[in-house]
C-alpha cells in the first residue's frame, strides 16, 4: 500500500529507524516532510561527535533539590554535546501500524544504557537511571520542563534556579537539554511535561497544567500535553 496515497505517513519512530539501518531503504513512503525529518538526522549526525556514554556516567553528578525530592536532577560535562547527535527520539513505543506525525513541538527521552542511550520506552527505572531528554521546538525559542510526582507536586527541571524558562538557541531544530534526570528512592512515577513559548515563564507553564492536573492528575495532564501542540510529556516509571 502506497502509505501517502492512502493518507497515512510513517512516524517519526519509523524515520528514526529508517535512518540508523532498523528498516531496510525503500521500506517507507516518503514526503516532502519524511524527506526533511531525515535530512536533518543526517546533518546533525555528520557534524557532532559520537556518544560517550562512559564519560557520561563518570561525570555525573547527583543532587537532590528539596523542593524535588522525587526526581534527582544530574550534570554531565559531555552529556550536551555527544546527546544532540541522536537528539529527535520517539516517545512512543514501536509499531507495526504507520500512524501519522504528532505535530507541533516535542519531548523525547532516551535512557543511559551499558554502552549506548537507548529508547525510553516506559520500562521501569531504578533509582539513579539517567534520562536524557531532548526537544524539537517547532519555531518556539523557549521551553519550560516542569516533573510531577505521583502526589502531584510540581517542581521545575528545566530552566536552572534563576531563569524564566529554557533557551533554545535553534527554533527550527531538535536541541538537547542539559544534563539528565533520575528518579530517587521515593515512591510513585514521575511525569515529565515540557511547555513551549517564546516569553514563557515558569508560571505560565505550571497555570497551563494547573486545570488538568487539578481534574484528573498525572493521566489528565499526560493527556493535555500529548495533545497539545505547543506542549508534550514523557512518564517516567518507576521498577517494581
Amino acid at each position: 500500500m502506497d502509505l501517502n496515497s492512502a493518507g497515512i505517513r510513517p512516524s517519526r519512530l519509523q524515520l528514526d529507524r529508517l535512518a540508523t539501518g532498523e528498516l531496510p531503504e525503500g521500506s517507507l513512503a516518503l514526503g516532502p516532510a519524511e524527506r526533511a525529518h531525515l535530512e536533518e538526522l543526517e546533518a546533525l549526525s555528520a557534524t557532532l561527535p559520537p556518544v560517550d556514554v562512559a564519560a557520561i556516567r563518570a561525570r555525573a553528578v547527583r543532587l537532590n533539590a528539596p523542593a524535588n525530592r522525587s526526581l534527582g536532577r544530574w550534570f554531565a560535562g559531555l552529556a550536551a554535546a555527544a546527546v544532540v547527535a541522536l537528539a529527535i527520539w520517539p516517545t512512543t513505543p514501536p509499531s507495526t501500524t504507520p500512524i501519522a506525525f504528532r505535530g507541533g513541538a516535542t519531548l523525547d527521552a532516551r535512557r543511559v544504557g551499558e554502552n549506548a542511550l537507548v529508547p525510553y520506552h516506559g520500562e521501569g527505572l531504578k533509582p539513579g537511571d539517567p534520562v536524557v531528554f531532548s526537544v524539537h521546538p517547532a519555531n518556539h525559542s523557549a521551553v519550560v520542563v516542569l516533573a510531577i510526582d505521583g502526589r502531584g507536586e510540581v517542581s521545575v527541571a528545566w530552566p536552572e534556579a534563576g531563569e524564566d524558562h529554557q533557551t533554545l538557541s535553534n527554533p527550527h531544530a531538535a536541541t538537547s537539554l542539559p544534563g539528565s534526570l533520575a528518579l530517587d528512592d521515593a515512591a510513585g512515577d514521575e511525569l515529565i511535561v515540557a511547555v513551549f513559548g517564546d516569553d514563557l515563564t515558569i508560571e505560565e507553564a505550571k497555570d497551563a497544567i494547573s486545570g488538568p492536573l487539578e481534574s484528573g492528575g498525572l493521566e489528565a495532564v499526560a493527556a493535555w500535553a500529548r495533545a497539545h501542540p505547543d506542549a508534550d510529556a514523557v512518564l517516567l516509571r518507576r521498577a517494581p
